[in-house]
């Protein structure tokens, strides 16, 4: 390892995309002759108020030890760079002049590899598809390949309402410090924003959401796709336009993707870029690795999660998220023979275990999927009520049922993420709890979950949601996996048909993945309702464009558990 002070910052380094436009970098690199690996991030954050002092696995200084030179450039229109901002879509044309435009300076050896999470995570796999020669291996975090799956769910179907209009708001604070405004005027706009960014749980309450002055202002600073666009328009045809999806077929270096557990943003992206790249690797990808831990979607990767605390093992500095990235790097970019490609190609932490873990394979190979069905006398309202889970099939049983009024939603944990007691959740009469007996051994639970309901409702469109829930002794009850389905997409979100009121439709709810082992002495609780907010956008029960609309009604809802209907949820269960 080089000495700190053997480290040489070069900054606002030009590098030209192929219509003329430049894009500008800040290089950390060794002090020294010769030439060196470039490690390339691409950021729509403004690496001057970023990377000076990012600690954590995304710290330059450590990598320039090393003997790697790192890139921290702006993407278009961000930061110091030039152009107009487009965001995703501009990512594969400059993501492959960027990577060429770093092989082509005097200090670079020509091999080099990319870092970063969520946008930068999205850059690396756009380059990726687009094959520059010199790109030799990426590590992509807590990210997907689907930019519709950014503001939406990764099926497409409910907006991430509270945190997609806080992106926006943050970008517009970046677009602003690019502006040369008088001092009045740029403070008078840095106060517009700052406000709005504190009362955000007041601006996603406004009705319509695009008319919210939050949203309204992000669309005033000219961000591009507009968040009006973006929030009134979830159908493949818009996003075909605004930003494709990558063709993940086109991905022939080596990629490490890592994630967490209760990014339920992202994570469900993150599963699905590695099996998508699983079938590729049969054919031409060297290797796929995947390391998922306990955490939040946040470069920290800390071990309080929430209000658990997953000992200090799982935090990512205890697990060297940058030196599993440097060890990555030096076999691929450096072609040392340190036995990286032969690891397995999955890690994960399991949560209630509190332990890592290598596997083969995701989902794994052993996991055993068990049905636990539904079961009440008709009243399962809230944990006191008198729902079950258990593996037994319902008989002819009283269905629940419930108001959902979106004028008083079901309220979100913490920014939608993170594990908090659910207690005063499951205390509403708008939430069906089902749960197990005490459970008398361990049971492990690692892989997808997923949720299977008949349910009838009033609407014409309307949500479900369903949240596993991890029950303690003390009855504290930690959210362990979520998910939601918007009705009118319950077949596919390119595929919206309306119902037909009080008629039972079958909805399959995507719950995400997870690793968890219920203890011994805990329960395990499914809740059911019809919100999440403001995690995900409030479904009005009208049928209306969802971002335009402004007149909520209530929905009588009605879930089945019988002989013919037999709702249920799937747990991946792995042997002990």
């Amino acid at each position: 390892m080089l000495p700190a002070e053997a480290i040489r910052l070069d900054i606002n380094v030009p590098i030209k995309m192929r219509d003329g436009t430049v894009l500008y970098a800040d290089v950390w690199r060794p002090d020294k002759s010769g030439k060196h690996p470039a490690i390339l991030t691409r950021t729509p954050y403004n690496k001057n108020l970023q990377f000076p002092t990012r600690a954590g696995y995304m710290n330059p200084q450590r990598i320039a030890r090393a003997g790697y030179a790192v890139v921290i450039q702006d993407v278009r229109g961000t930061g110091d760079s030039e152009g107009q901002a487009f965001f995703w879509k501009q990512e594969v044309e400059d993501g492959y002049d960027a990577v060429e435009g770093v092989a082509a300076l005097s200090w670079c050896d020509g091999n080099i590899g990319m870092y970063g999470f969520s946008y930068f995570g999205y850059t690396q796999l756009a380059a990726a598809v687009a094959q520059p020669p010199h790109l030799k291996a990426i590590c992509p975090g807590m990210t997907l390949y689907i930019p519709r799956s950014f503001p939406y769910s990764l099926k497409g179907d409910a907006f991430k309402h509270q945190v997609h209009l806080s992106w926006c708001l943050g970008r517009t604070l970046g677009e602003l410090m690019r502006r040369s405004l008088p001092p009045q005027e740029m403070m008078a706009n840095l106060k517009r924003i700052i406000a709005l960014t504190d009362a955000i749980k007041e601006q996603v309450k406004i009705l319509p959401v695009k008319d919210a002055p939050a949203a309204k202002l992000v669309d005033e600073f000219g961000m591009m796709p507009a968040f009006r666009d973006v929030v009134t328009h979830n159908d493949k045809e818009y996003w075909n336009q605004a930003a494709e999806a990558l063709n993940m077929d086109e991905i022939d270096i080596p990629v490490f993707s890592f994630a967490g557990w209760y990014d339920t943003e992202m994570t469900p992206g993150v599963l699905a870029n590695y099996r998508k790249l699983e079938d590729r690797k049969a054919d031409k990808l060297p290797a796929n690795r995947l390391l998922i831990g306990p955490w939040i979607h946040s470069a920290d990767m800390l071990n309080v999660v929430g209000q658990l605390d997953f000992g200090l093992a799982s935090s990512g500095v205890m697990a060297d998220i940058t030196g599993q990235h440097l060890r990555w790097f030096d076999r691929w970019l450096k072609s040392k023979e340190n036995g990286v490609d032969k690891d397995p190609p999955v890690r994960i932490f399991v949560m209630g275990a509190n332990t890592w873990r290598d596997e083969g394979e995701w989902p794994l190979s052993r996991t055993k999927y068990r049905k636990y069905y539904l079961h009440s006398g008709g009243q399962a309202n809230t944990r006191d009520g008198n729902g079950a889970l258990g593996t037994s099939l319902p008989g002819d049983e009283q269905p629940d049922s419930y108001l959902y009024d979106p004028r008083n939603p079901v309220p979100s944990n913490e920014m939608g993420m993170g594990a908090f007691d659910q207690r005063a959740v499951e205390s509403r009469p708008d939430v069906l709890a089902y749960t197990t007996p005490t459970l008398e051994k361990d049971l492990e639970v690692t892989g997808p979950v997923r949720l299977k309901i008949y349910a009838a409702t009033s609407a014409v469109d309307t949500d479900f949601t369903g949240k596993m829930v991890d029950v303690w002794p003390d009855s504290a009850a930690y959210n362990v996996a979520e998910g939601i389905v918007r009705a009118r997409f319950r077949r596919s979100a390119d595929d919206p048909e309306l119902l037909r009121p009080e008629e039972v439709y079958e909805y399959d709810i995507d719950l995400g993945g997870t690793s968890n082992v219920f203890k011994a002495g805990h329960r395990i609780r499914l809740e059911i309702s019809s919100s999440n907010f403001p995690k995900w956008a409030r479904n009005l029960n009208t049928g209306a464009n969802p971002g335009e609309d402004a007149s909520p009604r209530v929905a009588a809802q009605t879930v089945y558990h019988d002989q013919k209907r037999a709702s249920h949820i799937v747990l991946p269960v792995i042997p002990a």
